[in-house]
């Protein structure tokens, strides 16, 4: 299950700069604000799933990635509504739902520190 995980983390970041690139094209300046946050937060998270994969004991980094993965999945399934022509959004939700589970199974197996 560790493998998965860090295939999952890994192929979140490389989802996160394909959808920079993506994004950048086509808001093109109008909210490059908007685009470079998303796509920080993207690679933030995709960071902390890697660091989560690398330490199954640690309860409270499982916390917070179950509850960063739930808030970028539901963020990721409402900007793939609004860009209808782009699958990679809603790819990536699929993948934040993947690594929520794993981050709930390393909460639950992990123990208090």
């Amino acid at each position: 299950m560790r493998t998965l995980d860090r295939i999952a983390g890994w192929v979140f970041l490389g989802c996160s700069l394909a959808l920079f690139v993506l994004l950048h094209r086509y808001y093109a300046g109008d909210a490059q604000a908007l685009v470079l946050c998303t796509v920080l937060c993207g690679l933030l998270l995709g960071a902390m799933n890697l660091m989560r994969a690398e330490r199954p004991h640690d309860r409270t980094l499982a916390k917070v990635c179950v509850a960063a993965n739930a808030f970028f999945a539901i963020l990721m399934g409402a900007m793939g509504r609004a860009i209808e022509s782009f699958p990679l959004p809603l790819t990536m939700a699929a993948l934040c739902i993947v690594l929520l589970l794993l981050s709930m199974r390393t909460r639950r197996r992990s123990r208090p520190m």
